[in-house]
């Protein structure tokens, strides 16, 4: 649900997603979570227009990230993730 906050509301549905290994790139997990979400909000939308559903409060405080707040390294959405980080943390740790 929608609060005076970013990404602080309560859930109201959620799934568990497994990528398979064609999607190994930022984009294409991205794309991925795009589908599943749309899918679960036409699963629901019964229930979210009668209101039947049960609102979870989050159990942490919620996150919002910037393009901003990626490295400048970074080489982007359409890099491999797992080669990605590796290659990221080499550079952080020289």
């Amino acid at each position: 649900m929608i609060d005076e906050g970013i990404d602080t509301g309560p859930i109201l549905y959620q799934r568990r997603t497994e990528f398979g290994p064609e999607e190994r790139t930022f984009a294409a997990t991205y794309k991925r979570l795009i589908r599943e979400l749309e899918a679960l909000f036409v699963d629901n939308i019964d229930d979210m227009v009668t209101v039947h559903f049960s609102a979870i409060p989050q159990k942490e405080k919620g996150t919002y990230h910037r393009t901003s707040d990626l490295p400048k390294e970074f080489a982007g959405w359409d890099s491999v993730i797992q080669d990605e980080i590796a290659r990221l943390r080499r550079l952080m740790n020289r």
